[in-house]
């Protein structure tokens, strides 16, 4: 979605923000009280990410996107998260996952 943001592709970062929404919508089934956790620290990003990108603004989307990982990385913390969420690209980040990469444990209950 930020990708997109950047280069101004709004179809497309609509399209994420949108599965962003349903992926955080689905979250109360798989855990009730992360699930509404999520939904706490998201439902007002994710509209003011999907209102600057109706706009077509690019300022009020880096901010909204700024605020945004500020509140995922605030979940995490609240959560018991070791994951940090960033856009920034470098050599310490994860492709797949827009995860920073550091060293850490495996937790004992993780699974996929």
């Amino acid at each position: 979605m930020h990708r997109a943001g950047d280069v101004g592709d709004w179809a497309v970062a609509a399209h994420e923000i949108d599965e962003m929404r349903r992926l955080t919508g689905i979250s109360k089934y798989i855990d009730p009280k992360l699930g509404a956790l999520l939904q706490a620290f998201m439902d007002g990003n994710l509209r003011k990410l999907r209102e600057a990108v109706e706009h077509g603004n690019p300022k009020s989307f880096q901010a909204a996107l700024a605020d945004t990982v500020a509140s995922c990385n605030g979940c995490h913390q609240a959560s018991g998260g070791t994951l940090g969420v960033t856009v920034k690209v470098s050599d310490t980040m994860s492709m797949r996952h827009p995860h920073l990469l550091r060293k850490t444990t495996v937790p004992k209950d993780h699974g996929h």
